[in-house]
């Protein structure tokens, strides 16, 4: 008699349509509260793209009759929020969730929080798209069937943080690279493309541990992130652990702020 294999147990985590439907209704109004927000600003979960016969669920922070965007390290161009200004300075957010269908269920992949800064008018709507630069991201992932995060060692939590806050800028490097191709350029182009900032683009594969346990057992093993990387249970820990990491960025930034004065 040959011996049956049992079928191995998907580890990830697991939501079912239904449930996660209530969630994307509800959490809006959940962030609104945490952010303090007047009564008649209006935040939603909206899906962010429907490619036919596609399995990936993948939804975006957006804000009723509101059209506000920002261009992510990554070349993305991301719904956000406006959650707080000191003079002609704006602190926007975005928010993503995404998840990958099976069956009647979603399986978690990831949350991603990004702040970014708005500078160049009193009124964050005016503001060019160009001045809108990431500040920070920070991301939890989930484990896929096997129980193994996809990132192997990356800390889960983990903070992210942007290119252009070590000088470097995708738009003015692209524009070195043009002159540098043009006919007849100047000796003082010359010296100011050998001044340019560095390409650090390697910046944005940086994890930074948001959640460690290093206290309690030092990290010794680069084969192993347990100390580091836990992965959400259920969707109460995602929306739980979502509300309050932006309810933290902003009172900090909001602190700092006041500090300066």
């Amino acid at each position: 008699m040959t011996k049956r294999v049992a079928a191995p147990t998907d580890q990830s985590l697991r939501v079912p349509l239904a449930q996660l439907k209530t969630f994307n209704k509800t959490f809006g109004r959940c962030l609104a509260t945490t952010l303090d927000f007047e009564h008649q600003r209006y935040l939603s979960l909206e899906k962010l793209s429907d490619l036919p016969g596609s399995p990936a669920l993948d939804y975006g922070l957006v804000e009723g009759g509101k059209s506000l965007t920002a261009i992510d390290d990554r070349g993305t161009q991301q719904p956000v929020v406006h959650f707080l200004s000191s003079v002609q300075q704006h602190l926007l957010l975005a928010l993503n969730f995404s998840w990958w269908q099976a069956s009647n269920a979603a399986r978690f992949q990831q949350v991603q929080v990004l702040v970014f800064i708005a500078w160049g008018d009193a009124n964050v709507a005016r503001t060019t798209e160009g001045n809108r630069r990431q500040l920070l991201r920070l991301e939890w992932e989930g484990v896929n069937q096997a129980g193994v995060f996809d990132s192997k060692t990356a800390a889960q939590p983990h903070w992210h943080t942007d290119q252009w806050l070590a000088g470097y800028d995708r738009e003015r490097s692209q524009s070195a690279a043009r002159l540098s191709l043009s006919e007849g350029l100047h000796e003082f182009e010359a010296h100011a493309e050998s001044n340019a900032p560095p390409n650090v683009r390697w910046m944005r594969s940086v994890h930074l541990a948001a959640a460690a346990r290093w206290a309690d057992i030092p990290w010794t093993s680069q084969n192993d992130c347990s100390m580091h990387a836990k992965a959400p249970e259920n969707l109460q820990n995602v929306e739980n652990w979502t509300l309050s990491a932006i309810r933290y960025v902003s009172h900090e930034f909001r602190a700092a702020i006041d500090r300066a004065g």
